[in-house]
């Protein structure tokens, strides 16, 4: 079968307020896993989170932690993984950490 890819994403929540860090995203097929990384305002790289726990077609709920970052503007990538390969694009995002 066809694997999937990550073809668009949304914070769940934006601002985000609290410990953890909501992300949406859309699949269009089945997924392994995804590598999630998250990036400063001057595009410094804050964090990297790897998951495995497989995907299904449509709308997913992902949360990372984020307890030690400030309060800012942050941008994100989410990109599929499939038999340990990136699957697709890196799709970007933009939210706001206030507390």
């Amino acid at each position: 079968s066809e694997r999937g890819e990550i073809v668009e994403t949304s914070p769940s929540l934006n601002p985000q307020a609290g410990p953890r860090l909501f992300i949406s995203a859309k699949t269009s097929g089945k997924v392994d896993g995804y590598v999630f990384r998250l990036f400063s305002s001057g595009y410094t790289l804050c964090g990297k989170a790897e998951s495995g726990p497989t995907m299904h077609q449509g709308w997913q709920g992902l949360s990372f932690d984020l307890a030690a970052l400030p309060n800012g503007t942050y941008f994100y990538q989410i990109q599929a993984m499939n038999a340990g390969a990136p699957s697709g694009k890196p799709r970007p995002g933009k939210l706001c950490i206030i507390r």
